[in-house]
């Protein structure tokens, strides 16, 4: 998607418009939710400095920051909204329960 994101800045960046994107952890959602066990989503939550799991509103309020006046001169950006999962997952996935571990790669959930 980066890769997308990079092109088609190129592309029509010099048209005015600007293209990012945003990046989310694993999502508290109806459908995740049912698929997953919540001892995961606990074991997610407890592993970020905030503590909690991404939901589908803290992607939009990121997609609406890239949509403001704010972010004008913003172009080619990954904001990366997971509750800072991803710059404590290392650390933590050594620590982790097996399958939560697989769930956050991608492997299990």
């Amino acid at each position: 998607m980066f890769a997308f994101t990079r092109t088609a800045s190129k592309n029509i960046g010099p048209d005015g418009v600007t293209v990012n994107m945003d990046s989310g952890g694993l999502l508290r959602t109806p459908d995740a939710s049912a698929a997953t066990p919540d001892a995961i989503f606990d074991a997610i939550a407890a592993m970020t400095p905030l503590g909690q799991v991404t939901t589908p509103n803290d992607l939009a309020q990121a997609a609406f920051f890239f949509a403001s006046p704010s972010s004008r001169a913003m172009i080619v950006k990954n904001l990366i909204v997971d509750g800072g999962l991803f710059a404590a997952r290392r650390r933590a996935l050594l620590d982790a329960p097996r399958a939560v571990v697989l769930c956050v790669l991608g492997l299990l959930c």
